[in-house]
């Protein structure tokens, strides 16, 4: 069986809006790379297939997508219903109808969630750990104090990777 490769994670200037804080704060954009050059580069990489992932905009990789091995994606800002928590979510495979659709229902990451699966959809979080809209967590807030602060680590569990791999 021959394998496949494609970066299902990465921007273009069309992410015009960080949505990390530092880089939020400074006014700067999530990222300063052209559509043609995320190409270039992905195909200069080894990749089989190309995609970017820009935040809430399909609009980097639609001027790319004429191309038979690029497909369309993008990372949506989904939120918990009532709550100032939101998630990143990869939608991977999309169409701009799709993208339309989810941007329309971004407000509730259950409905997003059932949208994904009803159409079998492609889909991951892009930072499962990093807390997007709610402000610093604790383990964030004492790492983003500076050099010389101790890193918080979790144990690792031996079962939590046959749990991961029993997943996949």
């Amino acid at each position: 069986m021959k394998t496949s490769r494609a970066d299902l994670h990465c921007h273009s200037t069309a992410s015009e809006e960080s949505k990390l804080g530092v880089q939020r704060a400074l006014g700067l954009p999530e990222c300063a790379t052209p559509p043609e050059e995320v190409y270039t580069l992905a195909k200069r990489r080894g990749m089989d297939f190309v995609t970017i992932t820009d935040h809430d905009s399909i609009d980097g990789v639609m001027t790319i997508a004429d191309r038979p091995d690029v497909f369309v994606s993008e990372e949506l800002t989904a939120h918990f219903r009532g709550e100032p928590q939101a998630v990143h979510i990869l939608c991977l495979g999309i169409t701009p109808h799709d993208h339309v659709w989810l941007q329309a229902h971004a407000d509730d990451v259950e409905v997003v969630a059932h949208y994904l699966q009803e159409g079998e959809l492609a889909c991951a979080l892009a930072h499962p750990f990093h807390a997007v809209g709610a402000g610093p967590t604790t383990t964030q807030a004492s790492t983003s104090a500076g050099p010389g602060r101790p890193r918080p680590t979790a144990p690792r569990r031996r079962s939590s990777s046959r749990t991961c791999a029993a997943a996949a």
